[in-house]
């Protein structure tokens, strides 16, 4: 479930135009290179070959999460890194995860 989620971020954060297109979403991963799904937690088939989860995979997955609580976790992990982050330089800087603005100024 993990490395299909991570899929679906990495075709956001590729420009994917939304998590309902099921198609988008697995062609983005269609056009993934072994290398990028072994990085993203896709197992090997016991033939030694990897292959990128289906649309109806994808589907499957999305469906059962619990957009609620993935949204709580995510959210508690950025505050965390942005914590942990602040405490080692002194400062808090901000983290955009929207794509929109960066800011690397101190908050």
């Amino acid at each position: 479930m993990t490395a299909i989620l991570l899929i679906c971020a990495c075709a956001a954060v590729s420009g994917a135009r939304s998590v309902d297109e099921l198609a988008e979403l697995a062609e983005w991963a269609e056009r993934a290179s072994d290398a990028l799904l072994a990085a993203v937690g896709v197992r090997r088939h016991p033939l030694q070959w990897r292959r990128a989860p289906s649309q109806t995979t994808i589907g499957r997955v999305l469906q059962a999460v619990d957009g609620d609580a993935l949204d709580r976790a995510v959210g508690a992990y950025l505050t965390s890194r942005h914590d942990a982050a602040g405490a080692r330089s002194g400062q808090r800087r901000v983290i955009a995860v929207d794509g929109k603005a960066l800011s690397d100024r101190p908050t």
